[in-house]
């Protein structure tokens, strides 16, 4: 690959909304974990070899799904009064 190509990609457009692409992607993210928990994968996906993903099932297997423009996909944990975002599990 040319060397100049290689950061080709870095605009000016794409670092002004580098936050806001985190953001979507950490949504995206957290809207497919909520399918993979479902009943209809949830067996799979805990057949899968993903440790981490297995963690954050059992961490918020039954937990509430809250979602919103203005905060984005979180989740509430059963009993709990605080919304998680997918990324704050360990």
């Amino acid at each position: 690959m040319r060397e100049h190509l290689r950061e080709a990609w870095r605009n000016a457009t794409i670092t002004a909304n580098e936050d806001a692409y985190r953001w979507a992607g950490a949504n995206l993210a957290a809207n497919v974990f909520d399918m993979l928990r479902s009943e209809f994968f949830r067996e799979a996906t805990l057949a899968s070899p993903y440790p981490r993903l297995h963690r954050l099932v059992r961490a918020l297997g039954e937990a509430k799904t809250v979602a919103d423009r203005q905060g984005g996909y979180r989740f509430r944990p059963a009993g709990a009064a605080a919304e998680v975002r997918l990324a704050d599990i360990p």
